[in-house]
């Protein structure tokens, strides 16, 4: 399952984003300081919420303790756009719930449920930092489904539904339990339907509660898809000679800091041989050499690699800072399983542009195999190459989407870029043309001059 829109409201220099798609590769472009990193941030914060105990899941709580982004105490100050706690911070995701093969499985469920089966179904938490108070609701083909409320009333918690009007001021399970399917069930409200005559009140009673078990349905597999997005951030690319053998990890950490534990694991068993051959393979493809890792002693796990114009054995610490940052977005990608989302800053740090060409054949491969990959860049060989695995039908158009970043006295704004049937952009990347109108300017007067 993929994530297929996001918006987002008030969250650092983000006013209002809209609603904005997602496709299996969406890509972020724009000046320094327009909000690209926001952007990918505010993505991330419901993944991020998504990995706590469902005790923990306060925004708050989140911000500070969370395994992508963390900031002190006073975390709303960070991000609340223009630093106005007045305003409601709210995220936004939607999801197409037919993916992976489970179509057959999801048909059977809404026969059950007497419902069609829906295309996209959708979350958004909203939070209000002078209140506290905490808005979920749940969406079925884009539209509001159930929205549940934790708010303050007359000195008391309560947790109440706000939608639909059937069942609006009714007690709802615990609201402030963000992305649990618990927080929307019936609370004392048989009772209240049953002062109605008997039958009436029992098929009422027994539609809404078919009605909560959609949404709880969704808020699980929305949960369960939040669980798997992962973050390869910047700065990356630090690998230590050698590691103690630890815990079980899943992901390579979002500076890459658990690249041998995962590797060690990877080459350790013949499950993983699929795994382990892509790896090698664009391991070499980049230049890198034929990487290993594994035990080195005691408790010790170290990786190398094979410099094959050398013709020895390295330890993978001592490789170039641009091999060791890719790497980490190698290994993660294909570590991955079909349904992930890889988030990644600036792929194209410290690469050749022959290798920032080749990244996106790479991707091509992630996003063909069933994973979304997510990610900004100042890279303009990143979006040339499009072409080149379109060309080479690697790579669909209708798979891709550019967005252009500025920002605006309005805060942050994402503009689509249009692309052509070759997946070239029309008209080109508009802070990009800026500055090679400049250059070129430059160029020809200078020409002329001589």
């Amino acid at each position: 399952m993929l994530f297929v829109e996001f918006s987002v409201r008030n969250y650092k220099s983000v006013q209002d984003s809209g609603m904005f798609s997602l496709k299996p590769l969406t890509i972020l472009t724009g000046p320094n300081s327009s909000g690209k990193s926001n952007l990918l941030e505010s993505f991330l914060v419901l993944p991020q919420m998504a990995r706590f105990d469902p005790n923990s899941r306060h925004l708050y709580y989140v911000l500070q303790e969370g395994e992508f982004y963390r900031y002190p105490t006073e975390a709303l100050d960070y991000i609340a756009y223009k630093q106005d706690k007045t305003r409601l911070i709210s995220l936004k995701v939607t999801i197409e719930p037919t993916r992976e093969g489970r179509r057959r499985d999801l048909v059977k469920r809404f026969e059950n449920l007497e419902m069609g089966l829906p295309r996209t179904i959708g979350y958004e938490y909203s939070y209000d930092p002078t209140s506290d108070q905490l808005f979920q609701t749940v969406f079925f083909e884009g539209e509001r489904f159930v929205s549940v409320e934790h708010s303050l009333q007359e000195n008391t918690w309560r947790d109440r539904f706000t939608f639909p009007e059937e069942l609006r001021n009714q007690y709802c399970g615990d609201a402030a339990r963000a992305l649990v399917p618990d927080a929307f069930t019936l609370a004392r409200i048989r009772e209240s339907l049953l002062r109605e005559s008997t039958q009436i009140a029992q098929e009422k009673y027994n539609r809404l509660e078919k009605k909560m078990e959609i949404a709880q349905w969704i808020i699980a597999t929305i949960e369960h898809c939040l669980k798997r997005v992962f973050l390869i951030s910047t700065p990356r690319g630090i690998i230590l000679p050698s590691v103690k053998a630890t815990g079980k990890v899943s992901w390579v950490g979002k500076s890459g800091e658990n690249i041998v534990q995962i590797l060690s694991l990877i080459f350790a068993s013949r499950k993983y041989d699929a795994k382990a051959d892509r790896i090698v393979y664009w391991t070499e493809r980049f230049g890198l050499g034929k990487i290993k890792a594994g035990y080195k002693g005691g408790e010790d796990l170290a990786s190398d690699f094979y410099d094959y114009v050398l013709e020895k054995d390295f330890n993978s610490a001592l490789a170039s800072y641009g091999s060791r940052q890719l790497l980490a977005i190698i290994t993660q990608i294909f570590w991955s399983d079909p349904g992930d989302v890889i988030v990644i800053e600036e792929p194209e740090i410290s690469l050749h542009p022959e290798s920032q060409v080749l990244l996106q054949e790479m991707f091509a491969e992630a996003v063909r195999s069933g994973k979304q990959i997510i990610f900004s860049t100042h890279s303009p060989f990143l979006v040339l190459s499009i072409p080149k695995v379109t060309k080479q039908s690697q790579l669909s158009v209708n798979d891709v989407v550019i967005y252009h970043v500025e920002k605006t006295k309005d805060g942050t704004k994402v503009k689509p870029l249009e692309l052509d049937k070759s997946g070239f952009i029309r008209g080109w990347i508009p802070s990009y043309l800026k500055v090679e109108d400049d250059l070129f300017r430059e160029w020809a007067e200078k020409i002329e001059s001589n």
